[in-house]
């Protein structure tokens, strides 16, 4: 096939016997586009992105009509200076420290829910940051996210989208989600 027909089967795109090729798995409703040209980096373990790369929504969030914004935020955790989608905290945090890129002087809403140990979750309300820059590793990409750990909290997500003027963009798509696990006691 061509490189469209992996493109498309690869993400799940492709027809199918009512399923898709990931497994069952829905389609995605974002991607990471970066279209760099050259192999400066196809020999690195890692190759980050570009300036030029964009998180593009593909539908709204429950995935019933088109996106109301056409970029989604990119986030990583920032551990000791180094990027991350996951990490351990306290359980007395107060705040995270994440990257947080996207197009320059737009905003995202940051959320974070909770699971409980009683298998319920509690979410925290949104966080509204401005996007300093495109680039995940520039210093002006890291921001503060506020804690508020329930008690009885064993991990948390925290996911970001498009926001506007102080609140979150109704229907957008999260981009990446980050894995909070949270220790004991």
């Amino acid at each position: 096939g061509t490189w469209r027909d992996i493109f498309t089967v690869g993400l799940g795109l492709g027809p199918g016997n009512g399923t898709n090729s990931c497994g069952g798995a829905s389609p995605p409703r974002t991607l990471v586009i970066d279209a760099g040209l050259g192999m400066s980096g196809a020999t690195l373990e890692f190759n980050p992105p570009s300036a030029d790369a964009r998180a593009i929504p593909l539908t709204s969030e429950d995935g019933s009509g088109p996106a109301p914004v056409n970029w989604t935020p990119v986030q990583m955790l920032v551990v000791g200076g180094a990027l991350t989608n996951a990490a351990t905290i306290a359980s007395t945090a107060t705040e995270a420290t994440i990257a947080l890129a996207g197009p320059q002087s737009e905003e995202a809403s940051v959320e974070v829910t909770w699971a409980l140990a009683d298998e319920s979750e509690e979410v925290q309300p949104p966080q509204i940051i401005p996007i300093a820059t495109p680039l995940l590793d520039a210093p002006e990409a890291e921001a503060t996210v506020t804690l508020a750990i329930p008690a009885t909290a064993t991990g948390g997500v925290v996911r970001a989208r498009p926001a506007d003027g102080g609140a979150p963009v109704a229907g957008a798509a999260y981009g990446n989600a980050l894995t909070l696990t949270v220790e004991a006691p």
